[in-house]
């Protein structure tokens, strides 16, 4: 997970939505938490915690986007 957590330190968050949700997908799937997507996220000039929360929330385990992706 650390090695997770690293890599998403080297992603820009200032990203297209579609783009943002792929990389929280993954993010998930690695087993990352809602704290570490957020606290990336919050560094994007469009960051919105709700919205952060929301997307997160809607990400299921098992499902899409993995962190081999």
């Amino acid at each position: 997970m650390d090695c997770a957590r690293d890599a998403l330190g080297f992603i820009d968050p200032n990203l297209p939505r579609n783009e943002w949700v792929r990389v929280g997908m993954a993010a998930h799937a690695a087993g990352l938490s809602f704290e570490d997507f957020d606290e990336w996220s919050s560094r994007g000039e469009s960051y919105s915690a709700p919205q952060c929360r929301a997307t997160w929330r809607s990400f299921k385990t098992g499902k899409g986007i993995t962190a081999a992706s």
